[in-house]
């Protein structure tokens, strides 16, 4: 487990970056996934804090690279843990940005009086996933 105490959040966080084959990983990534419809404090500290040194965001990271060998050796799985994994990385994506303050990217987000929309909002913490999932071939 962690170094540290753990607290609930960084349980799950353990078990995804413990995880080394695609059905662990795809278990993982899903159990995270629905956790994060659970309420935006469970989004917010797995992003923000860390576990084993590491956050989640380079958690995924890592897992991603391992499973784009898995899908392209045709892995069972592997496509199903990938797909998981990245819709866990929508939810911290559409949710984080709204939760702290960010950096608006549209003219209608520099005003205060219209509510956070997904896309209207970036924070520099999630900078390293999106390198990640975008790699141009």
């Amino acid at each position: 487990m962690c170094k540290t105490p753990c607290s609930p959040t960084h349980k799950h966080i353990h078990h995804v970056q413990r995880a080394t084959t695609a059905d662990e990983i795809y278990i993982q990534s899903r159990i995270l996934f629905f956790c994060t419809v659970s309420g935006p404090t469970f989004v917010q500290t797995m992003v923000e804090e860390e576990c084993n040194g590491r956050v989640i965001v380079s958690i995924i990271e890592e897992k991603l690279e391992v499973l784009r060998g898995m899908v392209s050796a045709g892995t069972n799985m592997a496509v199903e843990a990938m797909t998981d994994l990245l819709k866990l990385g929508f939810n911290i994506l559409v949710h984080y940005p709204k939760l702290v303050p960010s950096e608006p990217q549209t003219e209608e987000a520099m005003n205060p009086d219209e509510p956070k929309v997904m896309g209207d909002f970036w924070n520099s913490k999630l900078d390293r996933y999106a390198s990640t999932t975008y790699r141009p071939r």
